[in-house]
């Protein structure tokens, strides 16, 4: 459950997004435009899964670029991509993980920046291996679909599932990636797997992000920081 610290700063931003949300269902469309175009309002739509549980694919957003961001906002930004093969930079939402000067690491799959273990105030989504035996009862209840599961070993299988999910038991293991991946390796130059990064200290005038679905998301682990200047705003309503 997220700390009282955490709530606080939700509240605040709860705050915000009503206050902005009154004053633009007084607007004139002209206004509304206006702020459209300067980025004051923002919308979107997100199109993957890399932030579920807390955003789903097909959730609609709202967004600002009139309030400052802090550690685990979710941030609206532009970011090209080699993986990408394309020149137009692209339009990502994803949780701050870390601001300039702030020391970023993940041990055994879990996030730390400055030493503080910030996961136990966030809602997220991991890889679990579970045996042929427990699968079968899952799909069995219909708890789970034939095409959640994938098979990994003899007698193992992976499935993505929320960390709070019922299914969640003493049959289903967080799986902890121990091998160093091709991107990060390239990216950091450094032999790092996504389960175990860092430390990095954030450089000056760049962000470090991350998605809640966190062995299925893109982002600073295998494409890099993010420049400040390429954030467009912040997530107010989800």
């Amino acid at each position: 459950m997220p700390d009282n610290h955490f709530k606080e700063k939700m509240n605040k931003k709860v705050k915000t997004a009503l206050i902005i949300g009154f004053v633009v269902l007084g607007l004139t469309p002209v206004a509304i435009f206006v702020g459209m175009m300067t980025g004051a309002i923002q919308h979107y739509t997100v199109p993957t899964s890399g932030s579920r549980p807390t955003i789903k694919e097909g959730s609609y957003l709202i967004g600002t670029n009139l309030i400052s961001h802090s550690n685990l906002d979710f941030l609206i930004f532009k970011k090209k991509s080699e993986l990408f093969n394309s020149s137009v930079p692209s339009i990502f939402v994803q949780r701050l993980c870390g601001t300039e000067g702030d020391k970023v690491q993940i041990t055994n799959g879990i996030l730390y920046i400055n030493g503080e273990n910030v996961d136990t105030t966030l809602h997220l989504r991991h890889k679990y291996i579970i045996n042929d035996k427990y699968c079968s009862s899952l799909l069995k209840s219909r708890t789970i679909a034939y095409n959640d599961c994938f098979r990994v070993g003899k007698d193992s299988l992976s499935i993505d599932i929320d960390d709070d999910d019922p299914i969640v038991t003493q049959d289903a293991k967080r799986y902890i990636h121990t091998e160093p991946n091709n991107y990060i390796v390239n990216q950091f130059h450094e032999q790092w797997s996504e389960d175990n990064f860092g430390p990095i200290t954030v450089p000056a005038g760049y962000v470090f992000t991350m998605g809640d679905n966190r062995n299925n998301s893109f982002e600073s682990r295998f494409f890099g920081f993010v420049k400040k200047e390429d954030i467009k705003g912040v997530v107010l309503m989800k």
